[in-house]
C-alpha cells in the first residue's frame, strides 16, 4: 500500500475525522513533506496537535504529518473522488517543480 494512502487511512480512522486527504507539499530540507487535509465530523473540535499526537502513536515518525489543516469540504472529481491535484496545487505552484 503506497504510504500516503497508508496515513490517510489512520487518520481517517480518528474518531473525530469525517474525511481526509493526505499528499506531499515543497519541503526545503526534505524535498517534500507530508501534509493532511482534514474534515471534522460535525460538532467536533480537534486541533492540529492533536491530530499529530494521534499519528506519532499509530505510524512510524517518518510518516507522521508535518502539518494538517482543516478544511469544510474536499474538492472532488467529476467522479466523486477527492481531487488531491486542487489541493496540491497552490504548494507547488512556485516551487518550480511539477506535482
Amino acid at each position: 500500500m503506497d504510504n500516503l494512502l497508508f496515513v490517510q487511512n489512520v487518520i481517517q480512522k480518528h474518531s473525530s475525522v469525517n474525511q481526509v486527504a493526505v499528499f506531499g507539499v515543497p519541503h526545503s530540507d526534505w524535498g517534500e513533506a507530508v501534509m493532511a487535509m482534514v474534515v471534522l465530523k460535525p460538532k467536533q473540535n480537534v486541533n492540529e496537535e492533536e491530530i499529530i499526537e494521534y499519528c506519532k502513536r499509530n505510524l512510524s515518525k517518518y510518516k507522521c504529518p508535518k502539518e494538517i489543516r482543516f478544511i469544510d469540504s474536499l474538492p472532488t472529481t467529476p467522479y466523486g473522488k477527492i481531487d488531491k491535484k486542487v489541493l496540491r496545487k497552490p504548494y507547488w505552484e512556485n516551487s518550480g517543480r511539477k506535482f
